[in-house]
């Protein structure tokens, strides 16, 4: 007769905020925080005098008996503020943003298993952390509603890019021109 047991059970609760303030008609603020957890657990046993299928020349055999148990947590959250500009100067109109975000997750595990004549006791845990933080700053310039020219600036630090280089910067610029405003074409 098997009478093994187990059971697991998981809660997660998860939220976010968001917040936009119109300081004039040119600038405004978008501002947003989001968080996440997630607990899961599990626990099974096994006892010591049941029948279980082993690698014997019968098949099945005692079970020796056996407990495990395991836990999962995993905790995120981010904020995130973004300054927005936008105004015309007659035929030109010009867009900015600035942007800072933060962002922080930890995980952690625990494993415990075995059985009861301790010959096969196994315990496990593991932590991590990353967090990582953003910068970055975007122009776009329409100029008679047919050229546009647009830049990018990013500077991105992170806990998984290493020791002695937890900040990369990126950049970009783009050109355009909207030949249909000049041209006909047929068709």
């Amino acid at each position: 007769k098997n009478r093994s047991t187990s059971g697991a059970k998981e809660n997660k609760f998860l939220g976010g905020y968001n917040l936009t303030y119109q300081f004039s008609s040119i600038f405004n603020l978008n501002a947003a925080y989001a968080f996440e957890s997630r607990d899961y657990n599990s626990i099974g046993d096994t006892p010591y005098d049941s029948y279980t299928t082993t690698g014997d020349v019968e098949g099945f055999g005692y079970s020796k008996g056996g407990l495990s148990m395991y836990n999962f947590q995993d905790d995120s959250q981010t904020a995130a503020a973004t300054l927005n500009y936008a105004q015309e100067f007659g035929e030109l109109d010009v867009k900015g943003k600035l942007n800072f975000t933060v962002e922080d997750r930890t995980t952690q595990s625990f494993q415990a298993s075995g059985n009861f004549d301790s010959s096969t006791v196994s315990i496990t845990s593991n932590s991590t952390t990353v967090r990582s933080q953003n910068y970055s700053a975007i122009v776009g310039l329409v100029y008679q509603d047919k050229y546009i020219l647009d830049g990018l600036w990013r500077n991105d630090g992170s806990s998984l890019f290493g020791p002695d280089n937890k900040w990369n910067s990126y950049y970009r610029v783009s050109g355009a021109w909207r030949i249909s405003e000049d041209f006909t074409i047929p068709g």
